[in-house]
């Protein structure tokens, strides 16, 4: 049995991003498993008596159904390095609770965190997709493992852009930002490009 993961904000009792995690679970629910019923999380999630004000990564885990949520304190990670790192065969198109392989990514890193090329081309690191800045302008690869619920939400706003780019392409751009449900793109100052291992 697959079982899956997502990974939600919650600041100060208030869910972040519902309806694009909704989305994508009730997406994999129909795709892995064949179910066309629809799990409504605004129902589903009640947030624990007594939880504080806090920022939370709620953690929700299912199969067919909801197996388990979990709350947990979320601290933001400030990484401020990144390393190359070669994975052809990686595939990661959906949110597994295993992530085994990507974690085994990790073992020869040096950086704070890798940065996944697969077939020349640039993914995401080892837990978010990035985005890229280069004159103001924010841009995204068009070759990512995983659609990110912020990725996708800041496509909608046309915040950034998608784009095709490969391993030569990272010196024409500034910083990398990452971004993940836990993290946004506004709260960062960017890893600069000269940071990156392997290039």
């Amino acid at each position: 049995m697959y079982r899956l993961i997502e990974s939600i904000k919650l600041a100060k009792k208030e869910f972040h991003n519902l309806a694009y995690h909704q989305q994508r679970m009730n997406k994999t629910r129909k795709e892995l498993f064949g179910l066309d019923d629809e799990v409504d999380l605004a129902t589903e999630l009640k947030i624990p008596a007594g939880l504080s004000d806090s920022v939370f990564k709620c953690r929700v885990i299912y199969s067919e159904k909801i197996l388990s949520v979990e709350f947990h304190p979320y601290e933001q990670r400030n990484l401020k390095s990144l390393q190359i790192v070669h994975a052809d065969e990686i595939d990661y198109a959906y949110k597994y609770e295993d992530r085994s392989k990507l974690q085994k990514l990790l073992c020869k890193c040096t950086a704070d965190d890798v940065l996944i090329i697969k077939n020349g081309f640039v993914t995401d690191t080892s837990y978010s997709n990035i985005v890229l800045s280069k004159d103001s302008k924010f841009f995204t690869p068009d070759t990512f493992l995983l659609n990110g619920t912020k990725r996708q939400k800041l496509l909608d706003e046309k915040i950034i852009e998608q784009t095709k780019i490969t391993t030569a392409d990272i010196v024409v751009y500034e910083k990398v930002y990452i971004i993940n449900s836990m993290m946004d793109l506004e709260e960062q100052s960017g890893i600069p490009v000269a940071n990156i291992e392997g290039l």
